[in-house]
């Protein structure tokens, strides 16, 4: 398997082996061992790929060009000692890629959210009530994969100016991720809404492929976002930090009252306001057990705020984190200091 190379501190991950996975839909770089999504590309946003040949040694590298930030960054994978001619296949592999995503695009009228044939299933329980007409959406653009398949940037039909994100389950997905795409949705519904939560806006689920309609968020993830000030050297203000920590952990503490844990925060700003206002995805968001008294998130909770604070803190300086894990017991928040 080809092993990842991270173009941000231009040095090998030693001992992480990754999968390449290769579809219509983008390249997926999967740690071997763990399953982790290292990186996901959506194939639209492959400029250019290419393999590097040497004595004892093939390289295969591409370049991600991402529109909305204005960034491009080059991916490069190390290819097993012994497999001669691997990173030419996966270049050979990138190129079909690419030409069944035209032929797909094509085969829908260049709208992928139309629906793929005139099968309609019955639809039950709460997403039945929520259910958009498909002819109400157009598709303007890719704008990202994530676990289920491409994320759509998409207007309305009756009105150009309202943008949407648009999460489409791809045509090839198991029994499992078609459960679990509804149970996300199902989810977010629940949540209701929040001025720190990306908000649900409704479904399309009668046809394939199916749809999930968001709140659109013109900056993408945060952290992505951040990632790209560090690049280009421009530092946050303590005060910025702050005001993200804060809506980050009232994002959660309304999530905790609705008696739900997220796992794995994200941080994006919402199209229709400054880049200084932040909202939090809420894919995957599992049910749980009645909170404490007190209404404080659990301790679960508090740990993935960590995490999101020290992913947003790569590449920008200092950013808060979170102390006291080990000894805090769930139904209570911990401290929190600067690092």
């Amino acid at each position: 398997m080809p092993r990842f190379v991270d173009h941000r501190r231009r040095s090998l991950l030693q001992n992480v082996q990754a999968v390449l996975v290769v579809s219509s839909e983008g390249l997926k770089t999967v740690d071997e061992f763990s399953r982790e999504v290292i990186s996901n590309v959506i194939i639209k946003a492959i400029s250019y790929s290419t393999e590097i040949v040497g004595k004892k040694f093939e390289l295969f590298a591409f370049i991600e060009v991402d529109d909305r930030r204005n960034t491009k960054t080059c991916h490069v994978y190390l290819c097993e000692k012994g497999a001669k001619g691997q990173a030419l296949d996966i270049c050979n592999a990138v190129c079909t890629a690419f030409e069944k995503a035209v032929e797909e695009a094509k085969a829908r009228a260049g709208n992928p959210l139309l629906p793929m044939g005139k099968i309609r299933e019955t639809v039950t329980g709460p997403l039945a009530e929520v259910e958009i007409p498909r002819k109400e959406l157009i598709a303007v653009k890719a704008i990202g994969a994530g676990q289920f398949g491409k994320v759509f940037l998409a207007t309305s039909s009756s009105d150009p100016t309202v943008q949407r994100a648009v999460k489409m389950l791809r045509s090839g997905a198991s029994n499992g991720d078609r459960t679990e795409f509804l149970r996300e949705a199902e989810t977010m519904l629940n949540l209701g809404t929040h001025a720190n939560i990306v908000s649900f806006q409704g479904a399309a689920v009668k046809q394939r492929p199916w749809l999930v309609v968001l709140e659109y968020c013109q900056y993408g993830d945060l952290s992505d976002v951040l990632k790209a000030l560090g690049r280009r050297k421009i530092a946050l203000t303590l005060r910025e930090q702050m005001g993200i920590a804060e809506q980050l952990a009232t994002g959660m503490a309304y999530v905790a009252s609705k008696g739900f844990v997220h796992m794995d925060l994200a941080v994006s700003p919402p199209s229709n306001s400054r880049p200084t206002s932040y909202r939090r995805g809420a894919s995957a968001v599992p049910p749980v057990p009645p909170l404490s008294s007190g209404g404080h998130a659990p301790c679960t909770h508090v740990r993935a705020a960590g995490v999101a604070l020290r992913r947003a803190n790569r590449g920008v300086g200092g950013f808060l984190g979170i102390s006291g894990i080990s000894g805090c017991r769930p139904g209570t928040y911990c401290s929190a200091r600067t690092v």
